[in-house]
């Protein structure tokens, strides 16, 4: 029997459980006859521990001591390095090395004669800066292997920027739910909870709304003004100065019509999605990543051939021109007035975009094959 060949998986992340990018990745590679992965991640609980995931990978969560001298969110470099310098030796073992997301940049600054594969989930702020850190993002592109990002809108825009100059080394990855997330039957703890208190309503999905550059205030007030819809959220709590506002002018209609499920496991959110009348998917366009997002509740929602209101950020409005499968604003969500007249033509036309979106709900699966195709060259 062939030898098993090891892939290191390294991350800062906020919860293992909840990096769905992360899990769709693993599971592909996981797929491949004999390789098997470990996971070294940086959390927000900073206490060490070692487990194995609920899609059975093995992981090593890590203290770090630098965490608890410099203040939260600064000086990441440090930390980071911190991490590299706990992980050196144990890194050597393994054949492949997989680093997720910009922080990760000192695992490929760092490592020697290992190929490398750089997973960037967003756009690399940090060498946008100046010459100097796209010299440096120039010195990482020559060192990795191959360099993941989430839609073919931010390639182009690194590319613009002068970042990227080897566009054969970077390969695209939509952030499209997985046959798991889709075929999922588990229900969340509080499922029979929101049963009991939707009593048969319609309801409106919202998922992570919880940042004022989602449009929090926009999303809930125009379905409550507009609608006599409830709505169900998978997310934190909204910041309280918009929940006030909300409770000041809707009063208690705020309570009776808007349930926040708290944050929930993936797994667990198609059993909400599912039986949606509609959702809406909104980011301000203030930055790059915002622009050009690629996010999991869009494409988790058309999955389920559920219709979608959303900006007018270009990678989503371009599937919803395409294929009439919602809405797309003029504005990036600003606009509350805008949403309350999209709101009413969606109700007014819904037979046609529900089942325009029931026909595409199968063109947004994730494709293990080009996870495959990029270790299998690593190896050949």
């Amino acid at each position: 029997m062939d030898k098993k060949r090891k892939i290191a998986v390294v991350l800062s992340t906020g919860n293992i459980e909840n990096d769905d990018r992360i899990r769709k990745e693993i599971i592909s590679i996981q797929k491949i006859d004999n390789f098997q992965v470990k996971i070294f991640a940086k959390v927000n609980e900073n206490i060490k521990k070692d487990g194995i995931t609920t899609y059975g990978t093995p992981y090593k969560q890590l203290y770090l001591k630098s965490r608890d001298i410099f203040p939260s969110a600064k000086f990441l470099a440090f930390k980071i390095l911190e991490m590299y310098f706990r992980l050196r030796k144990e890194l050597k073992q393994y054949d492949i090395i997989w680093c997720a997301d910009e922080a990760m940049f000192i695992f490929p600054l760092l490592i020697k004669n290992k190929p490398i594969i750089w997973d960037l989930h967003e756009i690399p702020q940090l060498f946008l800066k100046n010459n100097l850190t796209k010299k440096l993002f120039h010195f990482l592109e020559r060192k990795c292997n191959f360099i993941i990002h989430a839609n073919q809108y931010r390639l182009n825009y690194l590319i613009e920027q002068k970042v990227v100059l080897l566009p054969d080394k970077h390969f695209i990855i939509r952030n499209y739910p997985d046959r798991d997330f889709i075929k999922s039957t588990l229900l969340p703890p509080s499922y029979q909870e929101i049963k009991q208190w939707l009593n048969h309503s319609k309801y409106v999905y919202l998922q992570g709304i919880s940042g004022s550059s989602r449009y929090p205030y926009h999303s809930i007030a125009s379905i409550l003004q507009s609608t006599n819809f409830k709505i169900v959220i998978t997310a934190n709590p909204i910041e309280k100065n918009i929940e006030d506002k909300l409770v000041a002018e809707f009063g208690n209609i705020f309570k009776e019509r808007v349930y926040f499920t708290g944050m929930l496991d993936q797994l667990y959110t198609p059993s909400i999605i599912k039986d949606a009348i509609f959702s809406m998917v909104f980011y301000k366009m203030d930055t790059p990543n915002n622009r050009f997002c690629e996010a999991n509740r869009f494409y988790q929602t058309l999955s389920f051939g559920v219709p979608v209101i959303c900006g007018c950020n270009e990678s989503m409005k371009e599937i919803i021109n395409q294929y009439h499968c919602g809405i797309a604003l003029k504005s990036d969500g600003n606009d509350l007035g805008e949403i309350k007249i999209a709101i009413k033509n969606m109700l007014d036309n819904y037979e046609y975009y529900s089942a325009n979106a029931v026909a595409i709900k199968d063109l947004f699966v994730w494709n293990d094959k080009k996870i495959f195709d990029l270790i299998s060259y690593l190896v050949a």
